[in-house]
């Protein structure tokens, strides 16, 4: 299952993806702990869980780089294995009915 977050101006300035509550921040790793995110390319990125904030990625500056991502871009989250997540990177345009 992909779990989809909408992605702020600060989280693509300092690189790095936060979750909240919810069922994303449950699957993720400790504090600290290593964890391993396969891009769209396949490419492995060995990066880290925050030291003191629950559910919160650090590291993730060349990867915004790479895909171009931008303030209300959507990053999806996907859990392949223990410490092991796939992200990919969505634009999504919503239009109100007429």
């Amino acid at each position: 299952m992909i779990y989809l977050k909408k992605i702020s101006k600060k989280e693509i300035q300092y690189g790095y993806i936060s979750t909240r509550k919810g069922k994303i921040r449950n699957l993720l790793p400790n504090i600290g702990m290593p964890i391993v995110v396969n891009d769209l390319d396949d490419r492995e990125h060995h990066l880290n869980m925050h030291k003191s904030q629950p559910g919160r990625i650090d590291g993730l500056t060349h990867l915004y780089k790479d895909f171009q991502v931008q303030e209300g871009d959507y990053i999806g989250v996907e859990m392949l294995a223990e410490n092991v997540i796939k992200v990919s990177f969505y634009k999504l345009t919503l239009r109100r009915r007429k």
